[in-house]
């Protein structure tokens, strides 16, 4: 048999350093020497001293995925290598990911909805530029497509990029004509546009232009 004891209590994190005969000491939540029914100098089994550690693993990686949701949304796959990264074993990880997911807290399509739409929000910006933004996060290759297809409507978008095409040749049109196709069609392929569209925009607007 093993025997539980505690070396030292953090009160205010609501944990308690304990060393289970020797072993490595546990940071354990108090609420989880609650929950074991455990108490200083209590003798317990191997496999109630395992039962523990897995707890206290679990424990500490949900909260270390908190904390970084509290900075900000992350995907599942982000949070999944984030954990492993700290050690914490696979099967914990995917435990822990899978309770945040059930309450809401992982969620891959809301998270990638929310970020193609504040892209869009800040002006013209191409499919090549937000798949590239999408896949960073590792999401899955079907939610960012799914996602593209729902929020990238292609002629609400070319109105827009039309109009700020206008603008940034108003800037340009003063240089030596094929200065400025050169700028103008960095500047696009910089906001992720493929060379169809740049071509198609730069002769509708500089065509129209004369």
């Amino acid at each position: 048999m093993s025997v539980v004891r505690a070396t030292k209590t953090d009160v205010r994190r609501g944990r308690v350093l304990v060393a289970v005969d020797g072993s490595p000491p546990l940071k354990v939540p108090l609420a989880l020497m609650a929950d074991f029914g455990l108490r200083v100098g209590q003798e317990v089994s191997p496999e109630q001293a395992e039962a523990l550690r897995e707890a206290s693993d679990r424990w500490e990686a949900r909260e270390v995925a908190l904390r970084l949701l509290g900075h900000r949304a992350r995907s599942r796959e982000e949070l999944r290598q984030r954990l492993a990264r700290r050690g914490y074993h696979s099967r914990i990880c995917e435990e822990v990911l899978n309770r945040l997911q059930e309450v809401g807290l992982v969620d891959d399509l809301a998270f990638a909805r929310e970020w193609t739409r504040s892209k869009l929000a800040r002006g013209p910006v191409g499919l090549l530029a937000l798949r590239a933004g999408l896949r960073r996060f590792a999401l899955a290759h079907d939610v960012v497509e799914q996602v593209l297809a729902e929020e990238y409507e292609p002629q609400a978008r070319h109105e827009d990029l039309v109009l700020d095409v206008r603008k940034k040749w108003e800037q340009l049109r003063n240089l030596d004509r094929a200065k400025a196709y050169r700028r103008l069609g960095e500047y696009l392929a910089r906001r992720g546009f493929d060379r169809a569209q740049i071509e198609d925009v730069v002769e509708e607007v500089v065509g129209d232009d004369g």
